[in-house]
């Protein structure tokens, strides 16, 4: 695994940078923003870990991963005030974000944990993968696909379609959906479980021939076999 951490002041953040070395994976370190496209262009790149903190014109990334729809792992050093990165980046492809300051032992747990669930390699038996109609997700990949056509999530918007898919013929609640996606993570905004609803629409149902899920007025969602 390849992991290149971006940062415009590798001296003052040198702690993390100390950190990643520790890993069992490939690190490099840059402050060049040319240098990190150049290596997400050419595939050379598993997670891009970027602090936010120093960087200024980090969102043009999120535009990269857009625009190729790339499978590389986005991960944010972010302050609790950065509401573009605790909010809207996570429609935009972010993966997961962590705050300066953190502790190397959270720190480390933390990227440990992305890099299992890029490197294992599980058997399954096609009863694994959840289907409703012509959508699939696979769990142990975490991808989801309309057809044959696969349709690119961030973690959130994941957790949530397969939510609703594991309860289909279900009405999921928005307090179920607020307690299974979010957790302990308690959003200011109280109706961000119906933004992401309208995130998953544009995804696996815009320009597809059916809908997929329904709401329920006042109460929640469903998705029906």
């Amino acid at each position: 695994m390849n992991i290149l951490y971006y940062s415009w002041d590798l001296n003052s953040e040198k702690k993390y940078a100390d950190m990643l070395k520790l890993l069992d994976a490939t690190v490099n370190f840059t402050t060049d923003e040319e240098f990190v496209v150049k290596s997400l262009d050419e595939g050379a790149v598993d997670i891009l870990i970027f602090d936010t903190t120093n960087i200024l014109n980090y969102k043009k990334l999120f535009q990269y991963k857009v625009d190729r729809m790339d499978k590389i792992i986005f991960v944010a050093i972010t302050s609790p005030t950065n509401s573009f990165i605790l909010e809207e980046a996570l429609a935009f492809g972010l993966n997961d974000y962590v705050y300066d300051g953190i502790t190397k032992e959270a720190f480390l747990a933390k990227i440990n944990a992305i890099l299992y669930l890029l490197t294992r390699k599980t058997t399954f038996t096609s009863n694994a993968i959840l289907k409703v109609k012509d959508l699939t997700l696979n769990p142990y990949t975490r991808e989801a696909r309309r057809g044959d056509v696969e349709v690119s999530l961030t973690n959130k918007e994941y957790k949530l379609l397969e939510l609703l898919v594991k309860n289909k013929n279900k009405v999921v609640t928005r307090e179920m959906i607020a307690d299974k996606v979010w957790g302990k993570e308690i959003p200011d905004n109280k109706n961000i479980g119906d933004v992401y609803i309208t995130f998953l629409r544009r995804k696996i149902e815009y320009g597809f021939p059916s809908k997929i899920i329904k709401t329920i007025r006042n109460v929640g969602y469903i998705i029906k076999e």
